[in-house]
Parts: C-alpha cells; structure tokens; sequence
C-alpha cells in the first residue's frame, strides 16, 4: 500500500467572517483589489474591485488583509458598511501604503495555526425496554461538532481580530474548515470543506516572558454543519 494514500494537515485552511446581525447566511467569497491609484499610509479610503460582485451588504468593522505581488502584507480596518458592489472601502489610515494590485480575500484567514480539530459532540439516549433482555441500546437524539484551532497569537491578524470582536460583541461566526487534497491525487485541488455558523468558546492567550505567545482557540457550531465534497 501507498503511503500516498494517506493525508497531511499541511495546507489546511481555517476561514471566518463576523455574521450580521440576524442573518445566518453564508456569507459571498470575494476578492477586494486595490485599483486605479496605490493607497498611502495616511488615506482613510480604498478604490477597488470585487470579484465575484457582491449582492448584500457587509457590516463593518471588518478587517481584511491585502497582499501584493511581491509578498508584502498590509491589515486593514474597514470602518464602515461595505454596500452590494460597493467600489469604495472607508478605513481606519493603514500604517503602511498599499500597491495597486494587491489583493484581500473575503472571508479571512486564520493565520498562523498550528493545528484544527473538529470535534464531534453528540448526545445519546438510553433505551431500556422489556424485550431488550437487560441489554444496553442507545438512540442518536442530537448531533454537535465544534473546533479547536491551535496556534500563535498575532495581534495584526484578521482573522483573530475577527474572532475577538465577535466575542465580545456577542456575535456568531462564520466557520470554514478546508482540509487539504486527498493525497496524491492530482485530480483534486480540494479536500472536505466543512462549514456552519458557530460560537466563539473561548480566546486564551498565553504570554510567556521566555516564548511564542499562542492562541489555542473553541468554536462551536450552531445548527448544521454543511460538509462538501472533495473537489
């Protein structure tokens, strides 16, 4: 047997999004591109582009990351409700210029985990009757999944900023666990995606004065759980 048949966590990607307020939708995966003119350290607005276009509103504050084509990195707040098609991002003055080009995928990533787990939490009902003869049975009355996201804290990451407002904003998330290809199937480019609106458990921060500090983050779903396919 291959070991190629086997999988590796590397590759995982863990995406979120703040929900507004009543509306547990899917939120739209687009991607903002900075256009017409580069952003300057001190500007409190982006022109871009969306694709996909978008048909709902987002509330704000949202945070974004844009990366241009050399590799360079800049967080963004944006302070106000991005519009269906919007073309304009009001922001907080980034402390970095943005290239034309660069681009900032939405939902955000996780950034910096070192691991996921999604856990399954189920409830279990005994069942004793006569004809059992003294045997144990059992029936599935509630299905649950949560997740546990390890890794180090990165007070400029989105995705984390995300969380922590969601938090303590009494918000709902939402959740998109995409794992790897299977394998060494090349005919694949996707693993299980596994998404639904959860609730954040929990964002410990460990500091300690002689090492990484971490961020060992509980999510729980809330409802459902879609799981897609391999792709």
């Amino acid at each position: 047997m291959s070991n190629g048949q086997y999988e590796v966590g590397r590759g995982t990607k863990v995406r979120v999004a703040v929900l507004n307020d009543c509306d547990r939708v899917f939120p739209e995966s687009t991607v903002f591109t900075v256009a017409t003119t580069a952003v300057l350290a001190n500007a409190t607005s982006i022109t871009v582009t969306v694709a996909p276009a978008t048909t709902r509103i987002i509330k704000a504050p949202v945070w974004l990351l844009f990366e241009d084509a050399t590799g360079k990195q800049v967080p963004v707040k944006v302070t106000a409700d991005i519009a269906a098609g919007a073309t304009t991002l009001t922001i907080l003055a980034p402390k970095r210029g943005i290239a034309i080009g660069a681009t900032a995928p939405y939902p955000v990533l996780l950034r910096n985990r070192t691991n996921a787990n999604l856990t399954s939490d189920d409830a279990q009902q005994d069942v004793m009757t006569f004809d059992n003869d003294g045997w144990k049975d059992q029936i599935t009355t509630m299905l649950g999944n949560g997740v546990s996201a390890n890794g180090y804290f990165s007070s400029t990451d989105p995705g984390l900023k995300s969380i922590m407002f969601a938090r303590e904003n009494f918000k709902e998330l939402y959740l998109e666990l995409e794992l790897p290809k299977p394998g060494c199937d090349n005919t694949y480019t996707k693993g299980f995606v596994f998404r639904g609106f959860a609730g954040v458990q929990g964002v410990p921060i460990e500091i300690p004065s002689d090492n990484i500090m971490n961020c060992n983050l509980e999510f729980k779903f809330r409802g459902p759980v879609t799981t897609v396919e391999p792709t």
